[in-house]
């Protein structure tokens, strides 16, 4: 009885804390990570508010889907952590930009490192807005970048299929501005960073739920934002088929 209370009261916790900030008070977000419990937040002026923690157990990959509401949109969508003795705490700044965008009266740039990939590696990033759409090809450790309208919002997807299953950022949305021309994305394939560091004891956590998880919560967050097609922001997998060989820079 004794060794079993020791036991328990000495096992090794990990956690995974998710920090928003650009939301106004009273705005909910929320978090639904792999094998856990979603959990919702309302945003509030607090200090050291607006944030969700996770508590897990073992090492490993965790993924994460993020949702809001149709007026802000975060930017981070999907994606991963990984947790270990090494990073036993891990935070994710998650910032959400408003919907509702002006008209681009200047250019900006948005550049995305991809890191953690073999040399032979390929994937894709899809970059866009409406029914104008971009891919950008790359492979391995590469940096690419795209010019773009600006001020504007844009939605981004990482795929690389079975070659990255565990990117630390999947998709999410973008905002170019006056006062920030250029921004930065960097994407890690967290997997291969685990191997070649000889992390043998690190796997992928309920990666069959991750992907219902994230079913579920897509459809649920395309009828809740139903509405944002009067403000432009259409999905586009019926659009881009004819327009991305058109619009590519």
């Amino acid at each position: 009885m004794s060794t079993a209370q020791s036991s328990s009261s000495s096992q090794k916790t990990y956690t995974i804390t998710f920090v928003a900030s650009g939301l106004p008070s009273g705005h909910g977000w929320g978090v639904h990570l792999s094998g856990k419990l979603f959990k919702q937040y309302t945003s509030t002026s607090e200090p050291g508010g607006n944030q969700i923690t996770y508590t897990v157990y073992a090492p490993g990959v965790y993924y994460y889907v993020v949702s809001s509401n149709v007026h802000y949109l975060p930017s981070v969508g999907t994606g991963a952590v990984v947790v270990g003795d090494s990073n036993p705490d891990v935070v994710v700044p998650i910032q959400f930009y408003s919907a509702n965008m002006p008209t681009p009266t200047s250019t900006g740039t948005v550049t995305f490192n991809v890191s953690g990939l073999p040399s032979d590696f390929q994937w894709k990033i899809t970059i866009g807005a409406g029914i104008q759409w971009y891919d950008l090809n790359g492979k391995g450790n590469q940096t690419v970048s795209i010019k773009l309208p600006s001020p504007y919002l844009y939605e981004y997807e990482f795929v690389a299929a079975m070659n990255c299953p565990a990117p630390s950022i999947q998709s999410g949305y973008v905002m170019l501005t006056d006062q920030e021309p250029n921004v930065t994305i960097n994407i890690q394939c967290l997997q291969f960073v685990n191997e070649l560091a000889g992390i043998k004891d690190v796997i992928i956590r309920d990666v069959g739920v991750y992907w219902l998880d994230i079913l579920i919560l897509l459809v649920v967050l395309k009828v809740a934002t139903i509405p944002a097609a009067a403000l432009g922001w259409h999905k586009r997998r019926s659009s881009k088929s004819g327009n991305s060989s058109s619009n590519k820079t």
